[in-house]
């Protein structure tokens, strides 16, 4: 039995001339908005031409959420969704302490009397993988002489 594959699975179908189906909601649903909004300030105002000022941006932005492509294979809905959830979710920031060098004038620790015990750390026992975990709980970074072979 021979069957069929499917190619050009990537592409929409267009079943309203030029559109797509998500499209062409997409644009219909941006005029109707447009309009909606254009009626009441002409009702309200009584000036039709007030009621484009604040329709067609409407209508222009809705129908860009159907058409526009910011990033290949990304739409612009997406990246009004992606920039709605930065908006709104809770942020994390971490803050990391980083050793600034001192400046010209400055007092250092030599100059008030103590000591720097960096390079003196003890070794624990012969095993590489406890001196690791002691250089990394003591210094914060791990030395060349203690890492794991391969």
């Amino acid at each position: 039995m021979e069957f069929e594959v499917p190619q050009f699975i990537e592409i929409e179908d267009k079943p309203f001339v030029f559109f797509t189906f998500k499209q062409f909601i997409f644009l219909v649903g941006g005029l109707g908005l447009g309009f909606i909004i254009w009626r009441v300030v002409v009702l309200l105002f009584g000036s039709a031409f007030l009621g484009l000022l604040p329709a067609i941006p409407v209508a222009a932005f809705v129908g860009a959420l159907g058409f526009k492509i910011v990033h290949p294979k990304e739409a612009f809905i997406e990246t009004v969704e992606h920039a709605f959830k930065f908006y709104v979710k809770k942020k994390v920031f971490i803050w990391r302490k980083r050793n600034k060098a001192p400046k010209q004038g400055d007092r250092s620790s030599r100059d008030l009397g103590t000591t720097d015990f960096s390079g003196l750390t003890p070794t624990l026992s012969g095993s590489k993988l406890k001196d690791m975990s002691w250089n990394l709980d003591t210094r914060g970074s791990s030395d060349s002489s203690a890492q794991i072979p391969r």
